[in-house]
């Protein structure tokens, strides 16, 4: 069988059988189940051992993935993908956040507080306008290099 011979050569091959065999019964399902686990445990910041931990593989195997281009190039794209996610919540929530800064500035909140709302105000508001700007100033630029003609 096909199935048997992966398992027995492959990077899963220290893993009982039992351990391959996932409701589909098919042990390339366990080891992109495997895979799976391993990147996502590793985008989220873990340890190479954590990842292998919770895998169910060897550090080791974590460690070849590592040197696989394709591996990484997947780790990257997925914790992208997470500071994305991050970010649109938390732009998502700064409407609410701005409201409860601008709650904190009335004349009869201590002084103290209302120091802090206003420098997280300005501060907050200075960075949101220099990376507006920049992303501005980049599509603007990445817009004339595709206008111009390829050399």
């Amino acid at each position: 069988m096909a199935q048997d011979r992966l398992r027995k050569s492959g990077p899963f091959r220290h893993l009982p059988a039992s351990r391959c065999n996932l409701p589909g019964g098919s042990v390339l399902a366990a080891i992109v189940a495997h895979f799976l686990t391993a990147i996502n445990t590793l985008a989220c910041g873990a340890t190479w051992e954590t990842a292998a931990q919770r895998a169910g593989v060897s550090k080791a195997t974590v460690q070849r993935r590592m040197k696989d281009p394709a591996f990484r190039q997947r780790l990257q794209d997925l914790g992208a993908d997470m500071v994305k996610r991050a970010s649109a919540g938390l732009t998502a929530a700064s409407g609410e956040a701005i409201k409860t800064l601008v709650s904190l500035m009335p004349p009869t909140i201590p002084h103290a507080v209302r120091l802090g709302a206003a420098k997280t105000t300005l501060e907050t508001g200075i960075r949101l306008r220099e990376v507006a700007d920049t992303e501005e100033r980049l599509a603007a630029l990445e817009a004339q290099m595709a206008s111009q003609p390829s050399r």
